[in-house]
């Protein structure tokens, strides 16, 4: 797997992550919501205290999606204008289709 695949899946999976405590968040803020509507006051506070947990384990697993992607733009331009040209080819020319860096290269109009 290239780096740039390699990027994408761990981004994927963090991104998994994220959503796992966001929907636990959500479950707790509903919880919350029906505390309120009962009018338990002591649930509500132990709830909000949850909540507010919930919250800062999205704020973490967001922190690490952003990590989880290994490049920054100059590299992802990088990437984009050599590596990834080649792996066209490359892959072209294994599903038998012909073509070159040449025929990859845009001229600006």
């Amino acid at each position: 797997m290239d780096r740039f695949e390699r990027g994408f899946a761990d981004l994927e999976q963090a991104a998994a992550s994220v959503l796992k405590a966001a929907a636990s968040a959500m479950s707790t803020a509903k919880q919350l919501a029906r505390a309120v509507r009962a009018g338990d006051l002591n649930a509500a506070n132990k709830t909000l205290e949850r909540l507010q947990a919930a919250t800062r384990g999205v704020e973490r697993e967001v922190s690490a999606a952003k990590s989880a992607w290994p490049f920054d733009s100059a590299a992802e331009e990088a990437y984009i204008a050599h590596e990834y040209s080649a792996e066209l080819v490359e892959a072209a020319g294994k599903a038998g289709c012909c073509l070159s860096r040449n025929s990859l290269t845009h001229r600006a109009r």
